[in-house]
C-alpha cells in the first residue's frame, strides 16, 4: 500500500534523509561534476530552515512516500507559471519526484504521478510541467509515457566558491 503524508515538523529529519540519499542516489558519479559537489549540494539544500521555509510557503507542497511504513520517497510541487515557452500557462510545477533507488521500478512512481495528476485536476491546473536531467533517460521514458512532451530546456547551475557545476533540464508538460 502506498500513501502520501503532508510534510511537518515532526518528520523534517526523516525528510532530510530521504531527500539527501535519493537525490544524491539519482545523480552522483553519473555526471562529470567536480568531486564532491553534489554532496555539498545536498547538504546545504536539504537543512531545517530551508526546509521549515518551504513548509510555510503556500504555494509549495511537500509530501512522503510510503510504502508500508517504510519511506521510500518524496515529491514536492509549486503553484507557479511555467516558463513562457510553455504551451499552456495554467499548470502546475512538478518539482521534484525522488524515490530510493532499491524502490524504483515497483509502480510507486506511477502511483505518486497519479497523485499528481488528481491534485492538479482538483485545484483547477490545465496541464503538469518539470524539468529533468537530460541524461536521466530512465525518468524522461517514465515522462514521457505519461504522455509528457519536451517543450523547452534550461541550466541547472550550484556553484561553491570557485567551483560551478551544471547541467541540462528538458522541461517537459502534459495536458491533464
Amino acid at each position: 500500500m502506498i500513501k502520501f503524508e503532508n510534510l511537518n515538523e515532526h518528520l523534517i529529519d526523516e525528510f532530510i534523509i530521504i531527500a539527501k540519499r535519493s537525490f544524491l542516489d539519482t545523480y552522483d558519479g553519473k555526471s562529470d561534476n567536480p568531486a564532491g559537489m553534489l554532496h555539498s549540494y545536498v547538504d546545504e539544500t536539504y537543512i531545517r530552515d530551508n526546509i521549515l521555509n518551504e513548509m510555510t510557503d503556500q504555494n509549495t507542497i511537500i509530501k512522503l512516500i510510503y510504502m508500508e511504513d517504510q519511506c521510500v520517497g518524496h515529491l514536492k510541487m509549486i503553484s507557479q507559471s511555467p516558463p513562457k515557452s510553455a504551451k499552456i500557462q495554467n499548470s502546475l510545477f512538478l518539482n521534484n519526484l525522488y524515490l530510493l533507488s532499491e524502490y524504483q521500478g515497483k509502480k510507486i512512481g506511477a502511483k505518486a504521478m497519479n497523485y499528481v495528476f488528481d491534485y492538479a485536476k482538483n485545484k483547477g491546473f490545465e496541464a503538469i510541467w518539470l524539468g529533468v536531467w537530460e541524461k536521466n533517460v530512465q525518468a524522461i521514458k517514465f515522462y514521457q509515457r505519461l504522455g509528457f512532451k519536451k517543450f523547452g530546456e534550461k541550466n541547472w547551475i550550484y556553484q561553491k566558491d570557485e567551483l560551478v557545476y551544471q547541467d541540462l533540464d528538458w522541461l517537459m508538460e502534459v495536458k491533464i
